[in-house]
């Protein structure tokens, strides 16, 4: 099941990564955005939860070894787009900034410590969003 899940991974990855090669930024956000939703679909898939740690707790483990990991990868793809947030994620794992590998990898090993997890992103007022779509929206077509 997890050789599946990194495969696809790994599929999007190097999609990513050809895409930035031929400057398809647009592309390669889309892969990005990509593998965050195989890692939501995968946390969702393992049922990760306390009935998981109570049940399985070496599934549980593998489970947040591996979303950990998916999230330091995302933390480089979304570097280029995206640096304060990929900054914010790396001071969350507890882990140096990396460089966009060619495959999944687990760098984040058994015994490592994460830091404090915060938001990444805040909601938005929206009265907030109609004031940004009157100065920045364009003339929207009716």
């Amino acid at each position: 099941f997890d050789d599946e899940f990194i495969g696809k991974v790994d599929v999007e990855l190097r999609d990513y990564l050809e895409a930035m090669e031929a400057v398809k930024l647009k592309a390669a956000l889309k892969a990005a955005m990509n593998v965050s939703a195989l890692g939501n679909a995968y946390l969702q898939d393992n049922r990760l939860d306390n009935k998981l740690l109570v049940n399985d707790p070496r599934r549980c483990q593998t489970v947040i070894g591996v979303a950990l990991n998916l999230c330091y990868l995302l933390s480089s793809m979304l570097a280029p787009f995206l640096p304060s947030t990929a900054d914010d994620i790396c001071r969350i794992l507890n882990a140096p900034p990396r460089t966009i590998p060619t495959s999944f990898t687990m760098d984040l090993l058994h015994g490592h410590h994460i830091g404090t997890p915060f938001h990444l992103f805040q909601r938005i007022d929206e009265q907030l969003v109609k004031e940004l779509r009157a100065k920045y929206g364009g003339k929207q077509q009716q």
